[in-house]
This record gives structure tokens, C-alpha cells and sequence, in this order.
């Protein structure tokens, strides 16, 4: 991680938008308490792409802490949101929850 934390905010913004699917990033890096990382994250969240089919074993888990931690912390930012039915259940209890 310190070597990560040494490169400048453009060469890891650059590694940031290589990972796909961007949710494993932002599941791995929101709540780490680092808050270089997690502001450059946090500044990306604009859009954001739930088609890749996350129930599936092993990313079932990574949804749940989606949900429940990294959700909360960047719905405000968020001006696209693409996803699959499958999701609309959990987006809409989310939104019930946090944004009524």
C-alpha cells in the first residue's frame, strides 16, 4: 500500500480506471481510513455500472458491503447509474432507506 500512496493522484487515477468491475475498487477501498484514497475514489463515483452479475459467488459479499457501507457514501455523488433488474430490489430498498 505505501508504494501505491508515494505515485501522484493522475497515476492512480489512472490505475483506478483500469480495474473493472469498478464496484471490487470501490468495496475494497472505501472504509480502508485511508483518506487520500478514499477522496480520489469518492471524486470518481459520478458513474456508476452494476451490469456485471455480482451474485455470483465470490461478489455476493462484496454487494452486501456495497449496500451497507460504500452506498451511503457516494449516492449523493452519483449522475448515472446503469444496472440489471436483479439490483432493483436492493437499489430501491437503498433509496427508501437513505434518500427518503
Amino acid at each position: 500500500m505505501k508504494q501505491l500512496l508515494d505515485l501522484p493522484d493522475e497515476m492512480i487515477l489512472a490505475i483506478i480506471n483500469r480495474v473493472k468491475p469498478q464496484l471490487l475498487l470501490l468495496c475494497s477501498l472505501i472504509g480502508t481510513r485511508n483518506n487520500r484514497l478514499e477522496r480520489i475514489v469518492l471524486e470518481r463515483s459520478h458513474s456508476l455500472d452494476l451490469t456485471f452479475d455480482y451474485y455470483k459467488s465470490p461478489y455476493e459479499a462484496f454487494m452486501k458491503r456495497f449496500y451497507a457501507y460504500v452506498m451511503p457514501c457516494i449516492y449523493d455523488n452519483i449522475q448515472f447509474l446503469a444496472f440489471n433488474l436483479q439490483h432493483l430490489t436492493d437499489i430501491s430498498t437503498f433509496a427508501q432507506a437513505h434518500c427518503g
